[in-house]
């Protein structure tokens, strides 16, 4: 109230005079009321659920849609009542109605997935079904008894002609939406049958054995395959208990693997880290592996379990296992006697040279004692004669050095790690500058990376590389020797390349040779094994080795080394 406004002291909003004497003038319909109870209740419990599947939302929801269809059937037809609900009350506005209607429906569409709704909005067939039936039971009798209802108002008909007409329209309509459904499950149906027609082909043509078991463990299908591993024709099997293919002493514990699988239903791939064993009907036992799969059907959740038979593969690992255990023991042995004759190689190779070398010793001993006690006496002929025996010595001892050399690096373990190409080219530059007695060399070693590998060996490698490239660069009055590397592929590709004599390119497989040489003793030293070590070394990292270069044009030499590995 606001105060006195007149004698009678109205209200703020003043009642229609047609409402005195309702129930409760000017105030909220009883029906308008109930239905927004509802939808608030509905939304205080969106998420509720009992028994794991009805949800109280959705039927509060529904029941306030009731109302406010009702009340529009009121408006509709003209009948207070049922815009009322309750006699002597006020009506439900047409707007509130269609606001409930609006506010229904979304909370329905809340949760689509759940309770009746997973039904109405799913891709079943009952789904579909629904969404075209319960729409046109609301709307058909709905706009059929309008219909009628105005054109008994306009004098058309009377009520008796009106209710015929009502009732005909309308099992019309709904003879046509059956028909219409009638033919949609016929092509459903039709479907159906052809993919269990094509379901029988897969099962029956499948490569391996098929058992298909419903819940209680009953076999209601099974393949060709089947029946010709477990050995029971296919009439014989169908009904029986799936434990009948199972071996004794494992059938206790298997109604409880199967429940736990149809509680959860899963594809279980063969070989599950399970060893399993089955039965034929001779009751032999042979090693199986069988790999499960859900099968929802018209019957409901099925298991289809593939079979297959292990024996011959079993044989066959264990004829791999003891073959591999008969090469182990030849590669044991074989590699004893490689142990043993390298130990017996290497004592025998320091044997030898021990025994070369005294021999050389006493060579040039004795030349020396002799041109002592002939100085004065000899000849340039004789002097020219002991300078080739002095000189023949000393190459005989290079030789022994570069052949052991050669040897063990065939048979040293190699101490792999990081090394730095760039730091190591330095260093061997640096021991090549001091034996150049004046020449004029100009060394340029580019940007080298880090390369894994045994850096003795290596380094060996790169010695003999860079001494080759000084010594055939002698006849050039300014010798250069570059020394770079290519990252851009999968692996490094090193080069040493000089302005040397070169050599014919048709003579570069012998390079790398042992006591192959190109050049004879007279014009360059050497014995022929520098080359033949740095491929034996760059072989053990796992690279390659190759040579490009033409007569007093220069030569380059490759090799290559992986990468390191981050």
């Amino acid at each position: 109230k606001t105060g006195n406004h007149g004698d009678d002291g109205e209200p703020f909003f003043r009642d229609d005079p047609d409402l005195s004497g309702k129930f409760s003038p000017g105030r909220m319909s009883a029906i308008s009321a109930a239905s927004f109870f509802l939808l608030g209740t509905a939304l205080l419990c969106l998420d509720n659920t009992i028994h794991g599947w009805l949800r109280p939302s959705q039927w509060l929801a529904a029941g306030a849609l009731l109302i406010a269809l009702t009340a529009l059937c009121g408006y509709a037809y003209g009948v207070e009542s049922l815009r009322a609900g309750v006699s002597n009350s006020s009506q439900m506005a047409l707007h509130t109605s269609l606001s409930v209607l609006a506010a229904g429906a979304g909370i329905l569409l809340a949760r689509p997935d759940q309770g009746f709704m997973k039904m109405l909005t799913g891709p079943t067939l009952g789904g579909g079904l629904a969404r075209r039936m319960i729409p046109a039971a609301f709307v058909i009798p709905f706009a059929v008894g309008w219909l009628r209802l105005e054109g008994e108002r306009a004098g058309y008909y009377g009520a008796p002609l009106g209710v015929c007409l009502m009732a005909g329209a309308t099992a019309l309509l709904f003879i046509f939406l059956s028909w219409r459904g009638a033919i949609t499950l016929d092509r459903v149906e039709s479907a159906m049958r052809t993919a269990e027609t094509q379901y029988q082909s897969l099962l029956e043509f499948a490569p391996v054995a098929l058992v298909v078991v419903d819940g209680a463990g009953t076999i209601v299908r099974i393949n060709r395959q089947a029946e010709g591993l477990f050995g029971y024709p296919r009439d014989e099997a169908l009904g029986q208990k799936v434990e009948l293919l199972i071996p004794e002493r494992f059938r206790e514990g298997h109604p409880g693997l199967r429940e736990g699988f149809f509680k959860d239903p899963s594809v279980r791939p063969m070989g599950a880290g399970m060893k399993l064993f089955a039965r034929r009907k001779n009751g032999e036992e042979f090693p199986a592996e069988i790999s499960l799969g859900p099968l929802r059907t018209s019957e409901g959740l099925l298991v289809t379990a593939a079979v297959a038979d292990m024996t011959a593969r079993e044989r066959s690992e264990a004829e791999i296992l003891r073959l591999n255990a008969g090469l182990e023991g030849r590669v044991r042995q074989r590699t004893a006697q490689l142990e043993t004759a390298n130990k017996e190689l290497e004592s025998f190779s320091y044997s030898v040279s021990h025994d070369l070398r005294a021999p050389l010793r006493h060579i040039d001993g004795f030349v020396d004692m002799l041109r002592k006690k002939t100085e004065g006496t000899l000849d340039e002929k004789g002097g020219h004669y002991l300078d080739v025996i002095s000189d023949s010595a000393r190459q005989m001892g290079r030789l022994i050095d570069d052949l052991l050399a050669f040897s063990h690096v065939g048979r040293t373990e190699m101490r792999r790690g990081c090394i730095d190409m760039d730091r190591l080219a330095r260093e061997v530059i640096a021991e090549a500058e001091r034996d150049l007695n004046g020449r004029d060399v100009q060394f340029e070693a580019g940007p080298l990376p880090q390369v894994e590998g045994d850096l003795a060996m290596i380094r060996l490698a790169l010695v003999n590389l860079v001494s080759n490239a000084v010594k055939y660069t002698r006849p050039r009055a300014r010798a250069e020797i570059k020394l770079d590397c290519d990252s851009s592929g999968a692996e490094q590709v090193f080069c040493v390349k000089d302005n040397g004599v070169g050599f014919d390119k048709k003579y570069v497989n012998k390079l790398f040779g042992v006591f192959q040489r190109l050049h004879g003793p007279e014009e360059f030293e050497g014995t022929g094994i520098g080359l033949a070590n740095v491929q034996r070394i760059v072989h053990r990292h796992g690279g390659r080795v190759w040579a490009e270069g033409e007569l007093d044009k220069g030569a380059a030499f490759y090799f290559t080394l992986p990468k390191i590995m981050e």
